[in-house]
């Protein structure tokens, strides 16, 4: 017997900014909200409660319907308890190598949202170094690549 878990999560359009020239870090947004943006996970859970399909759907993303994946990752910064909750889910179907190069992509990926909200390039070229690094020692990166 399949059972659905649906995440709902809503997204706003407002990217925040630090301010490093300042002793703390500040963060300086607009926080009128001009409309509101939805993402939705459903979660396939066998009877062991381990998932087996995660379909994706986002109102802004121009697509019919929902989109199949293997794998997930989600964290969310508690505003309160001032601490990350992580969801990460991966279906049978994941390969190790597709799990390598998710990784990979991820850790990329974060380089990039690091910098774009914190303003701070060296750090950035760090997680990046070690995100190439992994690609390459796991064979994820074509070996042409530097």
């Amino acid at each position: 017997m399949l059972r659905t878990l649906t995440l709902n999560v809503s997204i706003y359009p407002v990217l925040p900014t630090f301010d490093n020239s300042l002793t703390e870090a500040t963060m300086s947004i607009n926080t009128t909200i001009s409309r509101r943006s939805e993402i939705k996970v459903a979660v396939e859970l066998n009877e062991e409660k381990q998932p087996v399909g995660l379909q994706w759907h986002a109102e802004d993303a121009g697509l019919q319907g929902e989109k199949p994946a293997k794998a997930m990752m989600l964290a969310l910064w508690d505003k309160n308890d001032q601490s990350t909750m992580r969801i990460d889910l991966w279906t049978h179907e994941m390969t190790v190598e597709e799990m390598e190069f998710f990784m990979y992509e991820t850790l990329a990926s974060l380089a990039d949202t690091y910098e774009r909200s914190t303003s701070d390039k060296e750090m950035a070229k760090e997680i990046k170094a070690f995100a190439h690094k992994f690609g390459k020692e796991k064979k994820s990166l074509s070996e042409s690549l530097p």
